[in-house]
């Protein structure tokens, strides 16, 4: 991880970029306040989506409550029936 002083330094936005894609960026304002500036993981931008998505996680959470089930022995006899 990189720690920039904001004054101090006159990077690039695309200078900044390729130092992100290396590894985390910490820049640091002149009152002291830190950012992270990173390359993301588009998978886990996905995640984060569907985490923060009331709809799917309540659709997911009665989902998980249905008690019915299929036994090994009625898949068999459904696909050899060609169902």
């Amino acid at each position: 991880m990189k720690t920039l002083d904001q004054p101090k330094s006159s990077m690039t936005l695309a200078e900044l970029m390729k130092l992100a894609g290396k590894g985390s960026v910490v820049i640091r304002s002149a009152r002291g306040k830190q950012f992270v500036f990173a390359a993301v993981d588009e998978a886990e931008v996905e995640a984060r989506a569907f985490r923060n998505s009331a709809a799917l996680m309540a659709f997911l959470d009665e989902r998980s409550k249905e008690k019915a089930t299929i036994s090994l022995d009625e898949v068999r006899r459904s696909v050899l029936a060609g169902e």
